[in-house]
């Protein structure tokens, strides 16, 4: 069951600017097997690809939504009680360690242990990548702080004032006792009214983002692609288990001349920079700038220009502008 699901752009994306830029989220609506109707935060609509023509647009963020969970199970970051909502994320090389997605995703335990996610409880386990070599990406769209209006189910009168209101996100949680969690937000509207919202509980979206608020950081290529594995399909793409080799995300190759920023925040660039031409503290300068190739210095070790200065950055770090959105900093939000 994948109606409900909370997702962002995916591998095969080939939907423009529906919605509004790579990390906006949006919400499955509709399932017809290899497509999946999303309607974005902001408003857009598009029928996306899971599978169909081999193709997939989406990968999922949340699947706490549509009730998604493992039961038994203790996040070892924020000790929630005997159960994880949504995605199961373990240590590779410490087994005793369980994340939630909102621990694994704001960086609890080390950056450079593999974790394997498990995307439902009983499911197959997908082995990741090293966080610390990952692209992350800012989640935006419906989280506290952002500013709605009535959405495309809204069903409940003129409870925010009327016609064109816009009321501010106070939180996300539960819709009732419906299935599943983070599947609805409670807003207060200018006349001070306040009520819960659908935003994925039940397939519905109640109301629609006017201006966005920034969310957590997550790590892009670690999500479940859309109509390949656990919650929403049935056509496994990549079989992994928990002893399989950690994977690199893919990469663009660089050459001289092309324009690349560094997507790692600092304390993750320091870490991968040893043996890859040191580490300075002016470095973290270098974060989320745009940068030129200069020369491949070997394989895993490029030399680029930045203001006059010459550095020597871990290939891993780097991602080509243009190719890649490079959005660093600190974490926020909750997923």
């Amino acid at each position: 069951m994948s109606v409900g699901l909370r997702v962002v752009r995916g591998p095969d994306w080939s939907h423009g600017n529906v919605d509004q830029g790579e990390g906006h989220m949006g919400t499955v609506v509709k399932d017809d097997k290899d497509n999946y109707d999303v309607i974005w935060d902001k408003g857009g609509k598009s029928n996306c690809r899971a599978g169909k023509g081999g193709k997939y647009d989406l990968r999922i963020l949340d699947n706490a939504p549509i009730g998604a969970k493992h039961t038994g199970v203790n996040c070892k970051n924020c000790k929630n009680k005997n159960c994880i909502h949504g995605m199961r994320w373990q240590c590779t090389q410490c087994p005793d360690v369980d994340l939630c997605s909102q621990c694994y995703f704001t960086n609890a335990h080390s950056l450079d242990h593999a974790f394997k996610r498990m995307d439902r409880s009983g499911g197959t386990w997908v082995t990741v990548s090293k966080r610390s070599i990952g692209t992350k990406i800012r989640a935006l769209g419906i989280f506290p702080g952002a500013k709605v209006q009535r959405g495309p189910h809204w069903e409940f009168g003129d409870q925010d004032g009327g016609m064109g209101s816009k009321g501010s996100v106070v939180d996300i949680r539960p819709y009732g006792s419906a299935i599943g969690t983070r599947n609805a937000v409670k807003v207060k509207w200018p006349n001070d009214e306040s009520n819960v919202y659908r935003v994925g509980s039940q397939g519905k979206v109640d109301v629609k983002c006017v201006e966005e608020a920034q969310g957590f950081y997550y790590y892009r290529e670690h999500l479940p692609v859309a109509g390949t594995t656990g919650d929403t399909g049935i056509r496994p793409k990549v079989t992994n288990t928990p002893n399989a080799p950690n994977p690199t995300p893919p990469r663009s190759q660089f050459k001289v001349g092309d324009k690349v920023c560094v997507h790692l925040p600092a304390e993750s660039l320091k870490e991968v920079q040893r043996g890859h031409g040191g580490w300075s503290m002016r470095m973290s300068e270098c974060v989320g700038e745009t940068m030129k190739v200069k020369r491949m210095v070997d394989d895993s070790t490029v030399e680029v220009e930045h203001n006059g200065t010459t550095w020597q950055f871990y290939k891993g770090a780097l991602s080509k502008v243009g190719v890649f959105i490079c959005q660093t900093g600190l974490q926020g939000g909750a997923v």
